[in-house]
């Protein structure tokens, strides 16, 4: 009887110190997953922060083409009209000289 108790009682031993290995592998597992993880959401937030760096580099160049359309647009009627103007006053100039 004490022979059966002292192999359950070596065999418990045995065993739990194959649990408590067991037990500090999966811990090395979750702390380097723990890492892998961290690693990966600065990453995200990397990624996250050069796409908004982006968007702003494309709403700022949207902008300027925006300002650069109305001033062409404000640059070719004025110069429609300096040409009108400048055709009126060569035939007005044309027509006094024929006339005289």
């Amino acid at each position: 009887m004490i022979v059966k108790d002292l192999i359950k009682g070596d065999s418990a031993i045995a065993l739990l110190q194959l649990k408590e290995n067991e037990l500090s592998l999966v811990q090395k597992k979750v702390i380097s997953k723990d890492s892998i993880i961290s690693i990966f959401k600065l990453k995200e937030t990397n990624y996250l922060s050069q796409v908004n760096a982006e968007r702003q580099k494309i709403e700022g160049w949207q902008q300027s083409y925006g300002l650069l359309q109305k001033e062409n647009k404000k640059l070719k009627v004025k110069y429609r009209f300096t040409k009108m103007l400048s055709y009126a006053i060569i035939g007005g100039l044309g027509y006094l000289y024929i006339t005289k």
